[in-house]
């Protein structure tokens, strides 16, 4: 049963990696970070798992959101260790600090550990720096 509860989740997990930047962009525009409301708004509407809700949470809001969403909510969930899983599960678990000069004009989503490889298991669509 725990083999079946890993692949529901890495399989949920893949979904939200390569696909909610997409629908995220497509309902608010692109930007560096988005809130609480629309990443949640976003998850429900679109159909996407609701159990794994700290990851994409990690993924597209600020460090300083994220641990206030955590201390509220009275979870325990870190920000680098969330994001640092989907970067090494999704996007070769390399930082975006190693880019290439057109990493910018490159599809990609918003953390330390996102891949230079030219997009091409990164999410579709270009997030602008604020």
């Amino acid at each position: 049963m725990k083999i079946f509860k890993r692949f529901i989740k890495a399989r949920h997990l893949r979904i939200i990696a390569k696909n909610f930047l997409s629908h995220l962009q497509n309902r608010y525009g692109a930007s560096s970070y988005y809130t609480y409301n629309q990443i949640t708004k976003t998850l429900h509407e679109c159909g996407f798992d609701n159990s794994l809700v700290q990851y994409p949470m990690a993924m597209y809001l600020t460090n300083e959101d994220f641990e206030q969403l955590m201390n509220e909510l009275k979870l325990t969930y870190d920000y680098e260790i969330l994001r640092k899983e989907i970067a090494a599960k999704y996007f070769k678990g390399e930082s975006y600090q190693k880019a290439p000069d057109n990493f910018f004009t490159l599809p990609r989503f918003h953390s330390e550990d996102w891949p230079p490889n030219g997009g091409a298991s990164g999410p579709p669509g270009i997030i602008p720096d604020a």
